[in-house]
């Protein structure tokens, strides 16, 4: 088990933990656990940025709900099986970070409430403070849970974050029974 600066646990092997501390001279390690934590709250991100922007187009309570609990799970069951570093930035980092995401959505209920959808306006801040920011939209998750397992995505991360500082460096990413998409070779 590897802990990441702000305590996400991400679950690997003691053979690949070795590893990574054996190539922690040559690679950022500390820079793959940012990213891996970046990675983790994409869903939540996405789920300020839908709120936001659905809640002003459409005025409406149920489109609201839907669209952010639905970018909550779509991106939560994406993280599972993809990793991307510029999606990670732009969304997590950028657009859906709380220094964007709460005066945007301060904004937003301001606007709703001059076209008197003063309900409206709370519901999309609570999604993206409570929701979004405080992570209560895990609770939507809870159905997943015996369709993905457990998480993935943190450990998808780690190793795509780490394979690619190697590829940069040109260094070989050798980490004894893990495939090119982070996850362990059959055996």
């Amino acid at each position: 088990m590897i802990t990441t600066p702000h305590g996400l646990r991400v679950p690997i092997s003691e053979a690949e933990a070795q590893a990574i501390d054996r190539m922690s001279g040559k690679l950022d390690v500390g820079d793959a656990l940012l990213n891996v934590e970046l990675w983790a709250s994409l869903p939540n991100g996405a789920a300020s940025i839908a709120a936001i922007i659905v809640s002003l187009a459409t005025e409406s309570i149920g489109w609201t709900m839907a669209s952010s609990v639905g970018a909550f799970l779509f991106f939560r069951v994406v993280t599972q099986f993809y990793y991307s570093a510029f999606v990670s930035v732009a969304i997590a980092q950028l657009l859906g970070a709380w220094f964007i995401a709460l005066p945007c959505s301060l904004g937003a209920a301001w606007v709703l409430r001059r076209h008197d959808a003063t309900a409206l306006g709370i519901l999309q801040f609570a999604l993206v403070l409570v929701g979004g920011h405080w992570g209560a939209l895990e609770v939507a998750a809870l159905p997943l849970l015996p369709v993905l397992g457990p998480s993935k995505a943190e450990r998808l991360a780690l190793f795509s974050s780490l394979r690619r500082q190697a590829r940069e460096r040109g260094i070989p990413f050798e980490l004894p029974g893990v495939s090119e998409v982070g996850g362990a070779t059959p055996a």
